[in-house]
């Protein structure tokens, strides 16, 4: 089997978190960002480690975690909470968990082989950008807050792929440098506070912006029925969490390499 790290709880491999939280250019658009931070070192260690861009591997966990020796991933896109905001059951493992165990196990990189070092980043890469995705929230017996469905221009759809495509949709043929631009310019203003923080810190952050969301987007409603002032309101939302996790992997990478 694939070497996984830090594989020391219980698997969670129930497939609640089945598909990308991002579809793939909003992964491409929230690696690029990160990228536009690192600090020189942290950049020329992830171009040592990788051998390419971050926004090249930014959509690679959603691929392999079907691939034999990586089935154990699937469960690393997301996390439970209970009503109170808390990690519903910090026993199995998940994206929170996980984010945790790599980021503090590949500081330690001197000593660990290349290839290890290179599938940690590659992790990290995708769990950040996935944590920060409201759809990647899941209550934990809370039917108020279940996913389900809503429709765009009449077509049934559901929440997670209307909100999955929402970085294309919102700005058709934008290229990743002119989405960071946009992003920069809009929320530039927040990067020193919203870069700290603990993974379960940003958790908590989403659960409660989750449960805006869903309110701003009942069950069964039409996109195109909405009030402006909540289409608004979600997209305002998606864009600051594009930008956040693009700062927050940044972080995390900055640290892992710092000394």
């Amino acid at each position: 089997m694939k070497r996984l790290p830090i594989i020391v709880l219980a698997l969670f491999t129930s497939g609640i978190f089945c598909a990308s939280a991002w579809n793939a250019h909003g992964h491409s658009v929230i690696a690029y960002v990160a990228e536009q931070n690192l600090t020189p070192k942290a950049r020329k260690m992830c171009h040592h480690y990788l051998r390419h861009t971050l926004p090249y591997y930014a959509s690679w966990m959603d691929h392999w975690r079907y691939c034999p020796g990586y089935e154990e991933s699937r469960g690393w896109h997301g996390v439970r909470v209970n009503k109170n905001n808390e990690m519903h059951n910090p026993n199995r493992t998940n994206a929170i968990t996980q984010i945790d165990a790599f980021r503090r196990e590949t500081k330690q990189y001197r000593r660990m082989s290349d290839s290890t070092v290179m599938e940690n980043i590659k992790y990290l890469i995708h769990m950040v950008a996935d944590v920060h995705s409201p759809v990647h929230m899941v209550y934990y017996n809370m039917p108020e807050f279940k996913q389900d469905t809503l429709s765009l221009g009449g077509r049934r759809m559901r929440y997670h792929d209307l909100l999955d495509g929402s970085p294309t949709r919102m700005h058709k043929k934008w290229t990743i440098e002119q989405y960071n631009a946009h992003l920069e310019s809009e929320w530039g203003h927040e990067k020193r506070a919203v870069s700290r923080g603990t993974a379960e810190e940003w958790m908590v952050e989403l659960a409660i912006d989750s449960k805006r969301l869903w309110k701003m987007m009942p069950n069964g409603s039409e996109w195109n029925n909405l009030s402006s002032e909540n289409r608004k309101g979600v997209e305002h939302m998606i864009e600051r969490r594009l930008y956040i996790a693009g700062i927050r992997l940044a972080t995390v990478l900055n640290e892992i390499f710092e000394k």
